[in-house]
Parts: C-alpha cells; structure tokens; sequence
C-alpha cells in the first residue's frame, strides 16, 4: 500500500503524515516530495521548519523548476490575537494563480500553524486545499508528540490517506495506514521500510511477526514507604490482635452490646453558669400546630 500511495497508484486527495521526536518523518516527506514532482506539472512546497533550499538542493535538476517554494516562516506572517483571515490558503492559492496542469501542495509540517489557529480552522483549510481545481494531491505532516490525540484525530477525519510512522531501529521503521478509497473501502495495514544513505526510502514490504518490536515490561512502581523510618502497616500478629478487640456500642453474636457486658458508672455532672442564658419562651409558639 505504501508504494502505491507514492507512485500514486493509488488516488489519494489528501495524504496525513504523523511523526514523533523518536521517529522522524522529514526524510519520508522528502521522498514525497520527489514522487509528487515526477508526476504533477507544478508543486507548492510549503516550508515551516525548514528552508525550501533544503529539499531543493536534494531533488534532481529536472525536477527542482517544477517547485514553488513557499517559506512559510517569512511570508505567512501570524497575528498575536486570532484573525479570520485564512493567511495559509491565501499564500497557496496565489501561487496556484501562476500553475497550469496538475498541480499539488505539500507542507513540511502543520504544527505551527495548529498551534496558532484552532483545530476547525486547520481542517477547514485542507478541506479547501484538496478540493481546489487542478489540484491532485495534498500531503501535510503533523508531530503527534506534540498535540493531544484529540486534536490529531480531528484532522485525521479529513484525511483520505494517514501514515503514522514509528522507528523501529536504526534507519529501519514501520509505518501504520489507513486508507480510504473513493468508493469508501477503508484498508489498514503496517508496513515497514528503510532509508538510505541518500535519504531514499527502500525495502518498502509488509512487517513481519517476528519483526514486530517487542512488548516492553510494565513498569514496577515504587513503594514510596519503603524507607520509611517508621512503620505504617501491621504484621499478621497485630493484625490478628486488632480482629480480636470489641468495639464498644456493637452488638456480638447473641444480640447484646459488648457494653453491656461491663456497666460503667460514669455520669455526667453540669453545674450551670451565670453568664448561662436559658430562654423559656417556646420557639414553635408561632406555629399553628
């Protein structure tokens, strides 16, 4: 499935990448970008983290005048308070102006841009991205590590397409995906791949049993009265001692309190005071009762 989704075999309008700190996915992305440029007439290369010479300089000569390279840092300029104005759009729209053909739109990473608007407003601008005329393909990578799953999942609604990618050693990694076709059929698999030394993507095949990493051991938590300088539990011995004691006002097994079984002769003395003010007057006198 995976090599299909970068030779474009299989139609995808809208294609989510997920990474983390652990499992990078800027080198996935630029095999991306790569496979999208074999095949479109133009491409809008939105960058946010980093600069377009950065995957300009690795892409083929023949391939690099078919980028539009927008750098999102310097041009799309946020407002401190919240604006209703879609600035994202309109920077890759007016560059759409200047394309002819087949175009398609590819950002780096989403996550300042989720970071400063509110998750509905994301997904209503890839909403409109996708469903631009002339545009094939839309392909925005999101750091899971970053926002709740709450806010990943919203804009995995919207996707055709999500690759959640994991390392699983070295330059080896496995990548979860969800696809959906046009038809509605929903497929989900995992699949593993590697990276080169040139940063191309290779060994592209199902994961194997064996190759799945293992499940990690739980956790053992800490007693944290292990070091205590005293001791907060008891031994069987005064466990046994405290089952055997007769809480007094409860009654044993023949119905009778256990104190009863010893009267006490205490008594209660009161000896009233001066300051004491006793009010004789009834304070239901008012009630009609």
């Amino acid at each position: 499935m995976l090599e299909d989704l970068l030779s474009g075999v299989e139609k995808s309008r809208f294609v989510l990448i997920t990474d983390a700190a652990e499992s990078c996915g800027r080198h996935f992305f630029m095999n991306w970008v790569i496979n999208v440029a074999k095949r479109c007439d133009r491409v809008v290369l939105v960058c946010f983290e980093r600069v377009p010479e950065f995957f300009l300089n690795w892409l083929p000569q023949d391939l690099q005048e078919k980028i539009i390279p927008i750098n999102g840092k310097s041009t799309i300029h946020y407002p401190l308070k919240d604006d209703t104005k879609d600035l994202l759009f309109e920077a890759i729209s007016n560059a759409l102006l200047k394309t002819r053909g087949q175009s398609a739109v590819l950002i780096d990473s989403l996550t300042l841009h989720m970071l400063l608007r509110q998750p509905p407003s994301t997904c209503s601008t890839l909403h409109k991205l996708s469903t631009l005329h002339g545009v094939t393909q839309v392909v925005a990578v999101i750091h899971r590590d970053v926002h709740d799953t709450h806010t990943c999942s919203i804009v995995g609604s919207i996707a055709s397409s999500v690759i959640d990618i994991h390392s699983l050693s070295g330059s080896r990694h496995t990548c979860k995906i969800r696809h959906c076709r046009i038809t509605g059929k929903v497929f989900k698999t995992t699949e593993r791949f590697s990276i080169d030394y040139n940063f191309h993507i290779k060994d592209i095949g199902p994961l194997l049993p064996h190759e799945r990493p293992s499940q990690s051991q739980p956790l053992v938590k800490s007693d944290p009265m292990a070091h205590l300088s005293f001791n907060l539990s008891l031994t069987e011995t005064e466990k046994q001692a405290r089952s055997q004691v007769k809480l007094p006002y409860l009654l044993d097994d023949s119905g009778d309190s256990s104190n009863n079984e010893q009267p006490s002769n205490a008594r209660i003395i009161y000896h009233p005071d001066d300051v004491d003010d006793f009010d004789e007057e009834d304070p239901d006198d008012d009630l009609n009762i």
